[in-house]
């Protein structure tokens, strides 16, 4: 017999996954926008109190004028803004804009402790431009309560995004050389 030799063996080149499929931003309906996601002044994002949803919440000095707003909120025409929020004993108001012109004002009850959160704080806004800034506005020394999220919902009922698409992990089918038998 002679000398047999297998072919090389054949690799795989690397599996690769198609791109993941991303969410668009909802237009309309019901979105939650975290507090600590926006922007303030003269504040900071705490954990302290238990409660909150999201990353922790925006707490602002007791001074008037800190604020704290939330951008880039879909939608256009009218609005239910609700901001959710702990604010121990004493009531605190608050004026609110959207992209800067007025849209009313917020007195934000005492909530009888910073780990009791609320929802009570409700007003109608009107949303003006496909990317609004909603701005509540401490109008008190006290500041503003604890604020955790802003709530808007826009005609449309609430919006639910599809689910994202995961990819399932690449894999190679193995690559085997056949056998090779020497002549006698």
């Amino acid at each position: 017999g002679g000398t047999v030799t297998n072919p090389p063996v054949v690799t795989n080149p690397p599996a690769t996954n198609p791109p993941v499929v991303t969410n668009p931003p909802p237009v309309g309906g019901t979105v939650t926008y975290q507090a600590e996601n926006g922007t303030w002044i003269n504040a900071a994002v705490e954990t302290q109190h238990a409660g909150y949803t999201g990353t922790g919440y925006v707490n602002t000095d007791n001074a008037n004028g800190n604020w704290t707003q939330i951008s880039g909120v879909t939608g256009t025409g009218t609005a239910t803004l609700v901001v959710r929020y702990a604010n121990g004993s004493s009531a605190r108001s608050a004026s609110i804009t959207v992209n800067g012109t007025s849209a009313g004002s917020f007195t934000f009850a005492g909530t009888g402790a910073w780990t009791t959160w609320s929802n009570s704080a409700t007003r109608t806004i009107n949303l003006t431009s496909s990317s609004n800034t909603i701005r509540i506005t401490a109008t008190n020394t006290a500041g503003l309560p604890n604020v955790d999220s802003f709530t808007v919902t826009t005609s449309g009922g609430t919006v639910t995004n599809p689910p994202v698409v995961t990819n399932p992990p690449a894999t190679n089918p193995p690559v085997t050389n056949p056998p090779v038998t020497n002549p006698p």
